[in-house]
């Protein structure tokens, strides 16, 4: 931070973290339980507001770029995903610092994996749209500076 204006990469997954957390805890008979889901979006709110103090200034942060991973778990719920941190809660926290700040919001998948190895993925996501939203990913990255 000595040298601003500092890029932030945050990684975000909707609350799919698999992280000191047993699957147990985060299934259900029918699928992912949107209690753990929400607890782990919670959780993301919270590391949040530590950091974003440090660095959501104009002066200091020339840009935050969120990148929402696992795209192949949550992929089904596109809007509401990519809604929740543009515009809704998440947004709200890491524009209230400073609006000015410029921030940018991508969907991302490295690998198509079960959550916990066993909850399905989305079943409208394939390889063909993880390549595409890697691609765009990596082109919005070398055009944000």
């Amino acid at each position: 931070m000595a040298n601003p204006p500092v890029r932030v990469m945050n990684v975000v997954s909707y609350g799919y973290h698999e992280y000191a957390a047993a699957a147990g805890e985060a299934l259900t008979s029918t699928g992912v339980s949107e209690s753990f889901l929400q607890r782990h979006r919670d959780n993301e709110l919270t590391a949040l507001n530590e950091w974003l103090p440090l660095l959501g200034d104009r002066t200091v942060t020339r840009w935050i770029f969120t990148v929402v991973t696992k795209a192949d778990l949550w992929w089904d719920k596109y809007d509401e995903v990519l809604e929740y941190y543009q515009i809704g809660p998440y947004a709200e926290k890491l524009r209230g610092v400073d609006s000015r700040l410029r921030v940018a919001t991508l969907p991302y998948c490295s690998v198509v994996h079960r959550f916990f190895g066993t909850a399905k993925h989305a079943g409208s996501f394939d390889d063909e749209d993880r390549m595409r939203t890697n691609k765009h990913f990596l082109h919005q990255l070398v055009d944000l500076d």
